[in-house]
């Protein structure tokens, strides 16, 4: 946490031009001239799950991005960014409260779970975390927890990985992904405007699949109906 906020500081002084010196607790920066002046800065973004990091990145970044958090849990999370924004006399409007979530809609429901399973390892480095808010009970949590970097190594070697009983298998895909088949668009559909509701003015989106295809379906039937939406 503190060689993010520091490189953040660190970034800041450099937009601002002319000579940066930092004396931090890991970096050190001395007369490094910055030729930027008067430029406006992109938004940064902190990635953010756990309490210490959320609370650094709400006071000193423009967004906090969160990654792979089922709505369920998002509501706490969303809850601290708020309050962490609150305390450090920010704007709360000015702050971007971000997800990034697996889009992997498909052609069929079939095809679309197949390669949900395929790369579930990868959605479960924080299952301790949101296990609570998709109702896991603690041995299935400690034996996702165990099998994950198992599942991770298949997938790199080419092999099938381990997988938990179908009813896990089910419950972690429809919680950790927006997933399905083109008979399922509306209801991820739904899901993201849900995101909204619980206070994301952001979503990144992970495109599963053929991006191509992926983009197409967004921005001729997705982004239209989104778009509606928030008018």
């Amino acid at each position: 946490m503190q060689a993010v906020a520091e490189t953040l500081d660190i970034v800041k002084a450099m937009a601002r031009g002319g000579e940066v010196n930092h004396s931090g607790a890991l970096f050190q920066v001395r007369e490094l001239f910055s030729p930027w002046s008067g430029i406006t800065l992109p938004r940064l973004y902190v990635g953010a799950n756990r309490p210490r990091m959320i609370s650094m990145g709400a006071r000193s970044a423009d967004g906090v991005m969160f990654t792979d958090m089922p709505a369920a849990h998002l509501k706490s999370l969303v809850a601290q960014v708020r309050a962490e924004v609150a305390g450090a006399g920010k704007v709360a409007q000015e702050i971007r409260i971000s997800n990034w979530f697996v889009w992997n809609v498909q052609e069929t429901r079939a095809e679309a779970f197949d390669l949900a399973k395929r790369q579930l390892g990868f959605r479960l480095y924080y299952i301790r975390d949101v296990a609570g808010s998709l109702g896991l009970s603690e041995q299935d949590t400690r034996e996702l927890e165990h099998r994950q970097r198992e599942m991770l190594r298949a997938v790199f070697e080419g092999k099938e990985p381990w997988l938990p009983r179908t009813p896990i298998v089910e419950l972690l895909i429809r919680n950790l992904t927006l997933s399905g088949g083109n008979e399922d668009l509306d209801e991820c559909v739904q899901r993201l405007l849900d995101f909204e509701k619980i206070g994301l003015n952001e979503v990144a989106l992970a495109l599963h699949g053929e991006p191509s295809r992926a983009i197409k379906l967004l921005g001729e039937r997705v982004l239209p109906r989104v778009q509606k939406q928030g008018e």
